[in-house]
């Protein structure tokens, strides 16, 4: 990870320096824009106090180098203090039954050369999340380099997007840059191909798709397919949009793989004359993989084992290939309630409850954001896990899921490990942005 980083960090340098030759070159076509960003986040309930803030800058820099070609880099420094799972995970561990066992084989746990701030470097600082070029022809659209993409109509979850994220818990974060060539053909008033060629951080695999979008009686019909190469699958999918007094939007995939599955979105909106705006929607989503949800309640998901001398148990299961097409959620049946409320233009409400049908947990999540100036948003948002029904599972996982138990020595009581300490009742999250 930490030589992409640096990859990335090289590329940022080099970004940055075309941009300033583009300001020497044509000082009226240039733009600076972005945010700066303090965020707090309580987790509430845990065994230890849990507290995390985080500073953020965000510019992007934006240059017209002519009539018909323009470059734009974002890029990002963050840093982060207090609670974090990484040491949460290794002082269970260590204070667990394990303890003895992860010393005898002289095991270390990763160590930052910075521990209060969690920094071993600048490449843990500053990275680059927007990268490219757009090239502006009168029958086509080019971008090319480090951008964002998402393709799909449902709400936070799309079946047919090539590189699928679950932003539904950071209202925060904006999606993850991807290395792609993306060609959009516009034809006819209201069609459009569009057709994205990516590949890994690491450049070892492409990563292609393929979209053709019409509109008919208007309503938008979308077929996709796409593959990927480092994670040997595909899929193809279909996406309708539309509106018949209330939006509505049917979105599906199926999966091609070994064992090929399916998976598919229905859902509608409408908004209602309230205030300055309310929107109410209602999706159904289903999943028809085998995945199942990580080991540990997926409080391992992203933690670095510690190194050890000698062989140990494999204390860490893998949870899965997380670089395949989906899914993002682990079980089988959902349904998604949204509503957001814009009770002035300067204050809005937002509400979701996010309800998974097979083991009856539940998150729901309801943030507050004002705009008391033309540059300055302030946000508050709860996050609730619960469980509505049944004995615990994705969302607000059981005991069992939190504890590990393995029998080292045969005939002998099993090595407990126990992380419910570690999962919170309730989030809160309050992030302050400065825009300019």
């Amino acid at each position: 990870m930490k030589h992409i980083m640096h990859s990335l960090n090289v590329l940022a340098q080099i970004s940055l320096g075309v941009w300033l030759m583009a300001c020497a070159g044509q000082a009226q076509a240039q733009e600076v824009k972005g945010f700066g960003e303090v965020r707090g986040t309580w987790y509430a309930g845990t065994e230890d106090v849990a507290i995390t803030l985080v500073e953020r800058f965000r510019p992007t820099f934006e240059a017209a180098l002519s009539e018909r070609v323009s470059f734009s880099t974002t890029v990002e420094m963050a840093l982060q203090q207090g609670w974090n799972r990484q040491q949460a995970v290794e002082k269970v561990f260590t204070e667990s039954d394990f303890g003895p066992l992860l010393d005898a084989a002289g095991c270390t746990w990763p160590e930052e050369t910075n521990e209060f701030l969690g920094i071993s470097g600048p490449e843990d600082v500053f990275w680059v999340d927007r990268l490219f070029v757009d090239f502006y022809h009168p029958k086509f659209d080019l971008r090319v380099g480090r951008q964002a993409l998402q393709w799909g109509s449902a709400q936070f979850i799309n079946p047919t997007d090539p590189f699928p994220e679950l932003l539904l818990m950071e209202p925060w974060r904006p999606r993850s840059g991807v290395n792609a060539a993306l060609l959009a053909v516009p034809f006819g008033k209201l069609h459009d191909v569009n057709v994205a060629v990516a590949t890994t951080d690491t450049f070892d695999a492409l990563r292609m798709a393929g979209r053709v979008r019409l509109n008919w009686l208007n309503t938008d019909f979308a077929l996709i397919g796409a593959y990927r190469g480092d994670a040997d699958n595909g899929l193809v999918g279909l996406d309708i949009r539309g509106t018949l007094g209330v939006g509505f939007w049917l979105e599906s995939a199926l999966h091609i793989e070994e064992e090929p599955w399916f998976e598919g979105v229905l859902g509608i909106d409408y908004s209602f004359p309230v205030a300055e705006g309310l929107m109410v929607s209602a999706q159904y989503y289903y999943n028809g993989s085998d995945v199942q949800s990580a080991g540990m309640g997926g409080l391992a998901t992203g933690i670095e084992p510690p190194d050890c001398a000698s062989e140990s148990a494999d204390l860490f299961s893998d949870p899965g290939d997380m670089n395949a097409f989906g899914p993002v959620l682990s079980g089988a049946h959902y349904g998604l309630l949204s509503a957001g409320l814009n009770v002035v233009p300067e204050l809005a409400i937002q509400t979701a409850w996010l309800q998974n049908f097979e083991d009856g947990t539940a998150f729901g999540i309801a943030t507050i954001s004002t705009r008391p100036t033309g540059w300055l948003d302030v946000s508050v948002s709860l996050q609730l896990p619960v469980k509505v029904w049944g004995n615990g599972g994705e969302f607000s996982p059981s005991a069992a899921d939190l504890r590990i138990e393995e029998e080292v020595i045969p005939g002998t009581d099993p090595l407990v490990a126990d992380f419910s300490g570690m999962v919170p009742a309730a989030t809160v999250v309050l992030w302050t942005r400065a825009n300019f």
